[in-house]
């Protein structure tokens, strides 16, 4: 029954007589530090909870909405009708993996059952109930479940004996020794003495007397191509199927679903957004800690109008959590760089000075939704020097939108060869301009410096919140313009730079032009440096996915592994996996461009996995 009690960390340390003097008093002095007291406190008051990882707190805020049970099969039907809600996935507890597994303490139930369920559905007195876990939203806005689980790695292997000892006071089960990683051990905590699982991993961690031990974190949201955010069936230029003019123009899009399933970017692939000013502290997008204001000339950036919070949630909104929009590359911070855009004295300079502290600060894209102002060698200077220096050599990715006046490209977008320049399609496949399906009365710039297309009308999108931006609330359902083709590119370059780390802008450009789908109304009878042509689209419509393998290239991966609690995927010409096994709550994703062979995986009940070409 679940009728757990929080042990004071203290008295239990007291219980266990496999402490070393030492060790049992650099617990204790984990506790007495006036440092780490106040932090917790202020942790506390803040609702949070933590777990430890490599040493560092990692800290987590409780999610309402859902929660983790376990029950004993026999009781299924009575938790079930108990809680009288939605059931949203369920499985066994028994781990589903053939790897050696060794059991100590407690008798395992083996028939303990699992479900993930609306957790304002359960009753307090719900005594079938043996074990819960609650939700949480991580620091990076992802949402992860705590399941019964935790993992424990040993210092060395005699270490075994101690693990053993603590699993008979705390009453937990050592339950698999990892087959590949011997020094690892997964734990069930279901009759643990403790409150879960992240409590039974904290204990452990701060006795000190282990080389790491963490909670089982689901993430359950990257185990599905299809984002729950609740605008995602309105984003046509993420999945067409005919929110405007009817099925006849279903499909034409960037092919997100696609995409998804291959990368949604990573951490260290900074984009920078050049423009009037990200909200820094906008629920729903991922923000890089260092900004900069080029008109003050200091950091952090100033918000000076709503056009950069709505380029940046094309980029980079958090997706996956329930929450607002889905973008295209969600794990690639934004750095906010801003300017008014409005023409002033010093201009050109201050723009340059964005580029300038851009590239010297680590972004590795910079997304630029302006144009129009006068030819400027001290900016094209600034642009060269990310192009060429950014990036410790390899260059910055620098886009640009075409311009909206339905005539030739505008400067700086034309300026540079390397820059990458970007137009708008309207969601029935064609150039933006006056009679496209959309309705809107404005032209897509176009002509021989630009290099693509991406979906540029009727975008849903990130709003400043509140009554502050375009619309009332947090978002805006038509954000237009190149401005909001630009940060399509943008974020399809980090991407590939996410994936193939050591790739020059020059190859990120060619990935981006070669993989481009050429849009059946238009002739692409021109041949430029990546192929066929067109004066309206130029190579055609980003497809993000083709683009990413087309970076990778002829590449030849074996695969023999385990993934757990992760997404892992691989992108090659040719795939073969062998022996390989993917956990509850994990995935895999294999993309192969040739061939792809699988001799032998064991996939478990709630993992995922995907092949595609």
């Amino acid at each position: 029954m679940y009728n757990k009690i929080l042990l004071k960390s203290l008295a239990i340390a007291a219980a266990l007589t496999v402490f070393s003097c030492t060790a049992e008093q650099e617990f204790e002095d984990t506790f007495d530090s006036p440092e780490e007291s106040a932090e917790l406190q202020t942790k506390a008051i803040q609702g949070q909870e933590y777990y430890w990882h490599h040493g560092k707190k990692v800290f987590l805020d409780k999610a309402p909405g859902k929660q983790y049970l376990v029950f004993d099969t026999a009781d299924e039907k009575t938790v079930l009708n108990t809680i009288g809600g939605r059931v949203i996935r369920q499985g066994e507890t028994r781990l589903e993996t053939t790897r050696q597994k060794r059991v100590s303490g407690a008798a395992v139930a083996a028939l303990d059952k699992w479900a993930i369920v609306e957790s304002a559905r359960i009753k307090s007195d719900a005594r079938q109930i043996k074990y819960k876990g609650d939700f949480y939203t991580t620091e990076e806005g992802r949402s992860v479940g705590l399941s019964h689980l935790a993992y424990v790695k040993l210092k060395s292997s005699e270490d075994i004996m101690l693990l053993e000892k603590f699993a008979a006071k705390l009453n937990f089960v050592i339950e698999e020794n990892n087959e590949f990683m011997p020094l690892w051990y997964t734990i069930n905590c279901v009759n643990s003495n403790l409150e879960n699982s992240m409590a039974v991993a904290n204990f452990l961690s701060e006795t000190g007397l282990f080389a790491e031990a963490e909670p089982d974190l689901m993430p359950d949201s990257l185990i599905e191509s299809v984002p729950n955010d609740p605008m995602f069936s309105y984003q046509w230029n993420l999945y067409n199927t005919g929110q405007w003019g009817g099925q006849a123009y279903a499909g034409n899009d960037i092919k997100y679903r696609n995409s998804n399933d291959v990368s949604l970017g990573s951490a260290s692939t900074i984009v920078a957004v050049i423009d009037q000013g990200v909200q820094m502290n906008h629920p729903d997008l991922n923000i890089y800690s260092v900004s900069y204001d080029t008109m003050n000339g200091s950091s952090p950036s100033q918000v000076r109008g709503n056009h950069a919070t709505s380029c940046a949630g094309i980029i980079a909104a958090k997706t996956h959590n329930n929450l607002g929009v889905a973008s295209i590359a969600p794990y690639c911070p934004i750095m906010s760089i801003s300017h008014s855009l409005y023409n002033i004295p010093s201009i050109a300079s201050q723009l340059a000075d964005g580029f300038n502290f851009a590239w010297r600060n680590g972004a590795a894209v910079i997304s630029n939704s302006w144009g129009g102002l006068s030819q400027s060698s001290i900016l094209e200077d600034a642009i060269n020097n990310a192009l060429i220096n950014g990036r410790n050599g390899k260059g910055c990715v620098v886009v640009f939108s075409s311009g909206n006046n339905n005539g030739a490209v505008l400067y700086p977008a034309n300026s540079i060869d390397d820059i990458i320049v970007v137009g708008a399609m309207s969601p029935d496949g064609k150039r933006k301009k006056p009679g496209t399906i959309d309705g809107e009365n404005w032209g897509s710039n176009y002509g021989a410096t630009l290099d693509v297309v991406a979906p540029g009308v009727k975008i849903y999108t990130t709003d400043r919140t509140g009554s502050a931006g375009y619309a009332s609330g947090d978002y805006t359902p038509d954000f237009n313009g190149t401005s909001s083709a630009c940060p399509h590119v943008a974020a399809t370059a980090a991407l590939i730079i996410a994936e193939k780390p050591d790739i020059t802008q020059k190859k990120v450009a060619e990935a981006i032009s070669r993989s481009a789908v050429k849009l059946s109304s238009y002739s692409f009878s021109s041949q430029k440096t990546y192929g066929s042509w067109n004066n309206e689209v130029g190579y055609g419509l980003i497809d993000p996915k083709k683009a990413i393998q087309q970076a990778i290239g002829s590449k030849t991966i074996t695969y023999n592994g385990t993934v757990s609690n992760t997404w892992k995927s691989l992108i090659g010409s040719n795939i073969t996996v062998q022996n390989a096994t993917v956990n509850s709550n994990s995935k895999l994703s294999l993309t192969a461009s040739s061939a792809c062979q699988i001799n032998s995986i064991n996939v478990a009940a709630g993992a995922s996995f995907v092949i595609q070409n």
